[in-house]
């Protein structure tokens, strides 16, 4: 099987943000592709403002558009801590017990249930 890629695109208003960000998802694994730059189209509120010369004159700021790709064998590995195959409500129930075991709160307590246990165990 071929190495399988994953991409994303992302936009950026100024060249400081692009190296800001280029940064981070060097550190995840993601190598830029493509970059280009693209002119937004001015909207009906621009010209209404401006009026046509002032909205000729002063164009919107042009966009980054800069595309990334990574191998998918490059991507950080899911949280070790809650198990694969959960729904949404069982990873936030799980989450919520592991952060709960690091203060010494038993698991699987109610809101109501842990608001009393911090009440009665607090320092």
């Amino acid at each position: 099987m071929p190495d399988e890629r994953e991409t994303t695109v992302k936009h950026y208003t100024s060249a400081q943000d692009f190296e800001r960000d280029q940064k981070r998802m060097a550190a995840q694994g993601w190598s830029v592709v493509s970059t280009t730059s693209i002119q937004p189209r001015q909207g009906i509120g621009r010209m209404v403002t401006l009026g046509p010369i002032g909205a000729a004159i002063f164009k919107p700021k042009s966009q980054l558009v800069i595309t990334y790709s990574r191998a998918k064998s490059d991507a950080p590995l899911p949280d070790p801590g809650i198990p694969a195959g959960l729904s949404f409500g069982e990873q936030v129930r799980a989450n919520a017990d592991r952060e709960a075991a690091r203060i010494g709160m038993p698991p699987g307590l109610s809101f109501w249930e842990q608001v009393e246990w911090k009440r009665k165990n607090r320092k």
